[in-house]
């Protein structure tokens, strides 16, 4: 995952910078679900937009990441179970 966001999202997150249980490729796809999930008008307010150095605004950019991700991860989940069905029918 973090390999995807690197080369593809050009995203490079060292998830050690903070020691925080929180990174920005799982919260850019939690705010797909609601920008409130991950309290994001409490760190705007707090100055504390941002995980590992890396910006949650613009939020509409944020978002786009997390989309491309969930498609990601759904896209390597379909090929593992479609993988399993094949080898189960040899």
């Amino acid at each position: 995952m973090l390999e995807y966001q690197k080369d593809v999202l050009g995203i490079d997150e060292d998830p050690r910078l903070e020691g925080l249980h929180d990174d920005y490729y799982i919260t850019s796809i939690i705010m797909n679900d609601n920008p409130q999930h991950v309290r994001l008008q409490q760190r705007i307010a707090a100055d504390k937009a941002s995980i590992n150095s890396i910006n949650l605004l613009p939020v509409d950019k944020t978002l786009e990441h997390g989309r491309r991700l969930i498609e990601f991860r759904t896209d390597v989940t379909v090929a593992a179970i479609l993988a399993a069905i094949a080898a189960s029918d040899r």
